[in-house]
């Protein structure tokens, strides 16, 4: 039996590599579907930009964490 699956707007969902890439598009496309994001990457100025725009495109949350993993 497959697994049951919570829907995207009640989970918390980490991205990282947010600022560009897979990782950009990924973010976006949960924000759009109202998931509560956090989203990491190395420039901490690119993040911020990007917490306005998921917020903007419907996020229910989003938190940065800059860093290099």
């Amino acid at each position: 039996m497959p697994p049951t699956l919570r829907p995207i707007e009640t989970q918390a969902i980490v991205v990282v590599g947010a600022t560009s890439g897979i990782g950009r598009e990924t973010s976006l496309r949960f924000a759009e579907r109202g998931a509560r994001l956090l989203v990491t990457a190395r420039d901490e100025d690119a993040l911020l930009g990007l917490q306005t725009e998921l917020l903007a495109r419907g996020a229910a949350d989003v938190d940065t964490l800059a860093g290099d993993i």
